[in-house]
């Protein structure tokens, strides 16, 4: 289950077809385009900077190509950059803060895999009685540092989940489940539908509105550059060439900062912010069920993959 981001309004809203599949998309005679941006007489001065900062993307932004340097604050300037999210909220786990976690073996006799986030190498395989479980959880020495900010963050999360229509729901759900490119198409605006005609961007996520107020049994994993479409020797190819570059061909990704400082979703959390987890007599974790059958994996004709079956996932309390 992922983070249901802040919706944005769909704009791509008349009809292309791709095979039998039908994907919106607005005509742009519909849509106004912006005025041309318009410049200012004022001047602004500022001094140059005294010496080099501490960590500076320019200089040290390959760190983050790097299997190691990527995951440590001191070393990812892009994890250097959100330092100040600690001071909100923080998991208070010094081994993984200082790379130590990368070297030294964890309750489950494993050094961490940071792409992974902090659960198995703290805690052990608490879903397997078997397996090692750790006296200390995951987020058991969390420390809200900021209550009055961290609490308003919850609660706006659950206001916007509350109060949105099934069709902002449905928007929500193309935001997380589809490609990343391809969500971002409507940034286009009155351009969009010339993109779409360029590139033939394509996608096999389509719901329709009715069905988010319904349990979806399934998942889908949608983020292969769809978006991009066929691009290569389009009159677009410099541009998406660009994208390709950032996304893909270089150091950007914002996954290490966001492994690193590892904030536990929304629905893992109640209205105050905290993370309880459920356990029983012998301290192991309660779970949930969702879906029935064996678990299946189907690679879907854009690409990326749908997955069926029985999942289960951790019961956590909301009050």
């Amino acid at each position: 289950m992922k983070l249901m981001r802040k919706t944005s309004t769909i704009l791509l809203l008349s009809v292309l077809t791709i095979g039998s599949l039908e994907l919106p998309v607005q005509a742009a005679s519909q849509l106004s385009k912006p005025s041309k941006p318009q410049g200012t007489t004022e001047e602004v001065n500022t001094d140059a900077p005294v010496g080099e900062q501490a960590l500076s993307a320019v200089d040290h932004g390959e760190n983050a190509n790097d299997d190691t340097l990527k995951n440590i604050a001191e070393t990812n300037p892009f994890i250097h950059i959100l330092d100040g999210f600690d001071q909100v909220w923080s998991m208070n786990q010094p081994d993984w803060r200082d790379g130590t976690a990368l070297t030294v073996p964890g309750e489950n006799g494993e050094v961490a895999d940071y792409g992974d986030g902090p659960t198995v190498y703290f805690d052990g395989y608490k879903n397997d009685q078997t397996k090692v479980v750790a006296d200390k959880k995951t987020y058991a020495n969390t420390e809200i540092r900021d209550p009055t900010t961290w609490e308003a963050n919850i609660r706006y999360v659950e206001q916007v989940t509350n109060n949105r229509t099934d069709q902002e729901a449905l928007e929500a759900y193309y935001d997380d489940q589809r490609d990343k490119i391809y969500s971002m198409m409507d940034g286009f605006g009155p351009l969009a539908n010339t993109y779409v005609d360029i590139v033939q961007p394509k996608t096999n996520v389509i719901r329709s509105a009715d069905e988010m107020d319904k349990l979806l049994e399934e998942t889908t994993v949608e983020d292969e550059s769809q978006g991009m479409g066929v691009w290569e020797g389009t009159e677009l190819e410099d541009t998406l060439d660009l994208v390709d570059l950032i996304r893909f061909r270089n150091p950007s990704s914002s996954n290490p900062s966001k492994y690193f400082y590892s904030s536990p979703r929304p629905y893992r959390m109640n209205s105050n912010g905290e993370v309880k987890e459920v356990v029983d007599e012998n301290g192991l974790p309660v779970w949930d069920t969702i879906g029935s059958g064996e678990s299946a994996e189907e690679e879907l004709p854009s690409g990326g993959k749908k997955e069926t079956g029985e999942r289960q996932y951790q019961h956590m309390k909301r009050m």
